[in-house]
């Protein structure tokens, strides 16, 4: 083997270290120093947004370390303590999103949802960000206006079977218009 098992059980505490700083940074984001505001912020949304997700890929290689011989060591070990730990937390994280539904029950309460409302399919809570979704037709680019020499252009998202006096959403990224981009934000929500 071309790394030892003490190799291994170092390298697993050191990883597990990070996945327990991402879990930690989730309850208590970095807020007082400029520098670290930024990552900070991504990467404590991301782990509480995919605490599931962090779970699954933690545990593929929480395997492959122990299949490695992480465990022969002390490192090992307490990395595993680690890990279980910052699964706990992961755990709690996803509990509390979860809980979130019960306000948003109450908070629309008064709209009915219809018996035939589409439920998010299941390819799109497995990989979340992938935001094609069947039966919806996109023209791209369609120009709706020219301001001092400039095209301006949008995307217009509609059901691939044709219809009359259908909604419409308005979906305007954010980002100042310096970040951000019409081809990945909102697609989530007019996808669904």
């Amino acid at each position: 083997m071309w790394l030892s098992e003490t190799h291994v059980a170092w390298l697993f505490l050191a990883v597990s270290g990070l996945g327990a700083v991402f879990t930690l940074n989730a309850f208590v984001p970095v807020r007082r120093i400029p520098a670290l505001f930024v990552p900070s912020f991504f990467g404590s949304w991301l782990t509480a947004e995919l605490a599931l997700h962090h779970i699954v890929w933690q545990a593929i290689a929480t395997f492959l370390f122990i299949e490695l011989g992480a465990l022969s060591q002390w490192p090992g070990l307490l990395g595993m303590g680690i890990t279980v730990t910052s699964w706990l937390g992961l755990l709690i994280l996803f509990r509390d999103g979860h809980n979130t539904r019960h306000t948003f029950d109450d908070a629309l309460a008064d709209f009915a949802e219809p018996e035939n409302a589409a439920r998010l399919p299941l390819a799109q809570l497995v990989v979340p960000f992938l935001f094609r979704r069947r039966g919806v037709n996109v023209l791209r680019d369609v120009t709706y206006r020219e301001v001092a020499g400039k095209t301006l252009r949008l995307d217009v998202a509609m059901p691939d079977d044709p219809g009359v006096n259908r909604p419409a959403i308005m979906q305007i990224h954010g980002g100042a218009w310096i970040i951000g981009d019409k081809r990945e934000q909102g697609w989530p929500l007019i996808g669904h």
